[in-house]
């Protein structure tokens, strides 16, 4: 669905936003005018069903197939999106997946698998969106949400280190690039969930395993995915207008 006056709508693009963290947070964004471009790499009928509920309740919503590790996936992506949705305001990174590997189980494979999806990823998403927010017509900058892990400050459970890694990277490249564009009006902050019940944790003990996990903490449970979106949504807005240049925990205390 796409309506007129593309220069002054708020856009946002969100990878992996076919289920968990990313589809609470296409739905979120749509109730609060947002523009929604919903990328997925291959659930496109998750995608679909996030993108109908968007528009069920009043919103604007694309759902666009591309592998976000890819750099030409990614360009045609951003150009798809500015083609039909407008200039992209605002991103927020979610793809990423976690795997148990342990050490000695380790390939130049597993590594380029983990970084290239947990990483790389999102520097070619950043890349582009910083090209389309400073050739905006208003010249008003954006916000980039990167979705990191607390596995980056903690190191992750045992075979989760390399994820770990991979997320260890996504902050330190949060912290440069907000200094890097600030001058832009470019805003680039990073979240940090703690467990979160998400299907990505079905065949690992489910939310049982993430009760085990939350033990002792604040919180003393997992999150819903809305939880995480609501921050991220409030990262997103002018509320948030000061916060730059550093990783917010949203992790229930963990």
């Amino acid at each position: 669905m796409t309506l007129n006056n593309q220069t002054t709508r708020k856009v946002l693009l969100i990878t992996g936003a076919s289920r968990g963290i990313g589809a609470a947070l296409a739905k979120c964004a749509g109730r609060a005018e947002y523009a929604v471009a919903i990328n997925y790499h291959q659930s496109e009928t998750e995608a679909q069903a996030v993108c109908q509920s968007v528009e069920r309740e009043g919103g604007v919503a694309l759902t666009i197939g591309a592998d976000v590790t890819s750099e030409a996936d990614t360009i045609g992506m951003f150009e798809r999106v500015a083609l039909e949705l407008g200039p992209v305001t605002h991103l927020v990174n979610c793809a990423g997946q976690s795997a148990d590997i342990l050490i000695e189980d380790i390939t130049r494979d597993a590594i380029d698998q983990m970084m290239g999806l947990n990483l790389h990823s999102a520097i070619f998403c950043c890349r582009e969106a910083v090209k389309h927010m400073r050739a905006h017509p208003r010249k008003s900058g954006g916000v980039i949400v990167n979705v990191s892990s607390r596995a980056a400050v903690l190191g992750g459970l045992a075979g989760r280190t390399l994820y770990a890694a991979a997320k260890g990277g996504m902050d330190s490249f949060t912290i440069g690039l907000a200094r890097e564009v600030g001058p832009d009006n470019i805003r680039v902050v990073g979240v940090r969930p703690g467990p979160t019940k998400t299907s990505t944790h079905d065949g690992r003990g489910g939310e049982d395993r993430l009760r085990e996990i939350m033990k002792g903490t604040a919180a003393g449970r997992p999150a819903d995915p809305e939880e995480i979106a609501e921050a991220i949504l409030f990262l997103l807005s002018d509320q948030s207008s000061f916060i730059a240049g550093t990783m917010i925990d949203v992790s229930g205390g963990r």
